[in-house]
């Protein structure tokens, strides 16, 4: 995915620790992942229609997501 390697996983503890960790490695893979965790992008208007910009923050949601669940231990997933 990128060169920052995987991303830090959280196991339950110390919670503001990971969380500057997962905010910092976000904003090194991509600003716009960063964006789409902690700010979040705008509504998309018409879900069957979407603008190409819309498309782009989902694309962002997407992948800011998969880190995001990468980065929690299986059970505190669960």
């Amino acid at each position: 995915m990128s060169s920052e390697g995987p991303p830090p996983v959280y196991d339950g503890e110390d919670f503001p620790y990971w969380k500057i960790r997962i905010e910092t490695y976000l904003e090194a893979v991509d600003e716009n992942l960063y964006t789409a965790a902690v700010k979040g992008f705008p509504e998309i208007v018409k879900k069957d229609a979407p603008t190409p910009a819309e498309q782009q923050y989902e694309k962002f949601n997407a992948k800011a997501r998969n880190i995001l669940f990468r980065g929690l231990g299986k059970d505190v997933f669960n």
